[in-house]
């Protein structure tokens, strides 16, 4: 068939005859239409695909949480401490974490502070980050991550290094350019309220690559498995009326709205961010009003908490687990819904329609400036060549 096809485009009739349909207006605007239908069913059968775990190396079914009820029970305490005197100040943070957990903070300036819990068993090659930032915004936020971290050195069964980080953004990019990154492999970042009801899946990408599919995957089956409400971040960033597929492609052609893990990627370390969001969320975005009860009052410990410590613990034993990076499932894909994807398979196709088109449109506009460049060139030489011989004579 390809020898049929050679020789069939060999024949300088049907080749004109293409090459007249093909650089035709018609015929681009026939693949722009047909490069927007496609655009617009990718959001349906048979192109969207259902998500499931390709690294048989994630254990998610069977990682199980090892904090109990009763560990749950220093949580309150520890979140009324960090919300009051020491929610600015690193230092007396600092003095507060020694009376209460008996946790050194190793201060890197007045806003920054780390903590590394060395693997009893394992060479120490490698580390996990878990980190929140520290404001009288976020310190839920830090009591949950100091909680945790508080409850998983007890243990002395991981292979890799636990390292807790407390601070801003600025002070996060500082730690790592001071050659901290080189050995971890996986990092959490935690920003949720005190009051909230749906966890939310922060996710980057870098030069083109999504992160790997398996640790979207990984969080949302422990979020079900929990029975603790999850959506994608990228589907409340921007308004309801878009398609899904718009919403999802938007952060990634805009680079809005980064999150905070993804100072992370510019060190290639897998990272993931999990804030909140309520029902009262806006459909532009998160509500910016922040309401801490525990700063006043000591509150008991809610559902949605005990589900969110149970999450990221088991997601940071299910990467203690690995012995190597993953890559197996995909890299380049769009999240419809935490359970539904388009990958690269499906939607290639249509962009490089459009591009065709593109490539189509600048040849027409460049072919018809050369004949008008060759028309005026030839009327230019027919009015310069000498006249007849009549016209000589007189």
């Amino acid at each position: 068939f390809s020898l049929f096809f050679m020789g069939l485009l060999s024949n300088k009739h049907v080749h004109g005859a293409l090459s007249a349909i093909v650089f035709q207006k018609k015929f681009s605007w026939f693949l722009f239409l047909a490069a927007t239908a496609l655009i617009f069913a990718l959001e349906h059968e048979p192109f969207v695909h259902r998500t499931r775990i390709q690294e048989n190396a994630l254990t998610v079914g069977t990682t199980a949480s090892k904090i109990t009820p009763a560990d749950l029970l220093a949580l309150p305490p520890l979140e009324r401490a960090l919300c009051g005197a020491g929610s600015v100040n690193m230092s007396a943070l600092r003095d507060e974490l020694r009376k209460t957990t008996a946790l050194n903070l190793q201060m890197q300036n007045e806003t920054f502070a780390w903590s590394t819990s060395c693997a009893p068993r394992g060479a120490g090659a490698e580390a996990l980050v878990l980190h929140a930032q520290h404001s009288s915004d976020h310190c839920f936020s830090a009591a949950v991550a100091v909680f945790i971290f508080t409850q998983l050195t007890k243990t002395a069964n991981w292979d890799k290094d636990i390292v807790l980080l407390l601070g801003p953004v600025a002070g996060l990019e500082e730690w790592l350019r001071g050659g901290h990154g080189g050995s971890i492999v996986f990092a959490l970042s935690i920003d949720v309220r005190s009051s909230w009801d749906t966890l939310l899946l922060h996710f980057e990408g870098q030069d083109g690559l999504q992160p790997n599919q398996d640790l979207i995957n990984a969080v949302v089956a422990l979020c079900t498995r929990f029975g603790l409400p999850v959506d994608l971040a990228a589907q409340h960033l921007w308004p309801k009326t878009m398609p899904p597929l718009a919403r999802a492609a938007a952060g990634r052609l805009t680079g809005l709205a980064p999150s905070v893990h993804a100072v992370f990627l510019s060190h290639r370390i897998e990272s993931l961010t999990l804030t909140s969001a309520t029902a009262l969320s806006s459909s532009r975005g998160l509500s910016s009003k922040t309401t801490h009860q525990s700063e006043t009052s000591l509150q008991p410990v809610t559902d949605t908490t005990r589900a969110l410590v149970a999450v990221v613990e088991c997601m940071l034993r299910i990467a203690d687990a690995l012995s190597e990076r993953l890559h197996l499932s995909f890299y380049f894909y769009f999240m419809l819904t935490p359970h539904t994807f388009v990958s690269l398979a499906d939607y290639a196709p249509a962009f490089a329609l459009l591009i065709l088109v593109l490539a189509l449109s600048s040849f027409n506009l460049v072919r018809a400036s050369a004949k008008a460049s060759t028309g005026k060139q030839r009327a230019s030489e027919q009015s310069q060549q000498p006249g007849d011989g009549l016209s000589d004579e007189l």
